[in-house]
């Protein structure tokens, strides 16, 4: 006959496991998924679902679904991130039964121009050697500079782009352009370096020279 503490382990384990959220665990191009159901760690409480928009002008758009266990704070969050002629729109939407899905795979987005102008590069390097200086659309609000590599062949790749504010807080993200994952922390400026300072630097040094020869 089994022990009184052997029956509360057994007891615990089975309620542990009762209590356990259950989450699908996918990422699919172009169509939905419910598939690779997976019981969340107890770290986990909640069922995310991440909708990416990429469009390229000229092409059509690309969205992609993510499905994984995740926490509260990610729930309703939107961010979108731009680079060059490549702009990300994406919406994080969350369900706390197990199984469950986001049958609303709309993204909003927005391309309209504001006034901030972000230096924007993905090089395989640790720096960026030709960035290209581009206006950034919607919300974004901020020069965002980070490290990635590639999720299949892992090269290291350096990245400048546009973002919404709210991308400089987060630790991850579920997707970014390319098909790359995060390397680095997000590292967050409020527009691009001016070359004002370094166009009057050669200037300053003419002009205390011939103050000197006068």
């Amino acid at each position: 006959m089994p022990s009184p503490l052997a029956v509360l382990c057994l007891v615990a384990v089975s309620l542990e496991g009762a209590f356990s959220l259950s989450c699908y665990h996918c990422n699919t191009v172009g169509t939905d998924c419910n598939t690779n159901e997976k019981v969340c760690d107890k770290s986990f409480d909640i069922c995310i679902s991440t909708i990416t928009d990429i469009s390229t002008p000229g092409k059509t758009s690309t969205k992609s679904v993510v499905r994984s266990c995740g926490n509260k704070e990610q729930c309703n969050t939107t961010y979108s991130i731009s680079m060059n002629s490549t702009n990300l729109h994406a919406v994080v939407k969350c369900c706390d039964k197990d199984r469950c899905q986001i049958s609303n795979l709309e993204v909003q987005k927005s391309t309209t121009e504001n006034n901030v102008e972000c230096l924007t590069c993905n090089e395989a390097s640790d720096k960026c050697k030709s960035p290209i200086k581009i206006k950034c659309i919607g919300d974004q609000k901020k020069c965002v500079s980070y490290g990635a590599k590639d999720a299949k062949s892992q090269v290291k790749f350096t990245s400048q782009v546009c973002a919404t504010e709210n991308v400089c807080t987060m630790k991850n993200v579920t997707t970014l352009p390319f098909d790359q994952i995060l390397a680095t922390k997000f590292e967050c400026a409020n527009h691009a370096p001016s070359l004002i300072p370094g166009l009057l630097f050669p200037v300053a040094v003419v002009i205390a020279m011939l103050k000197l020869l006068s």
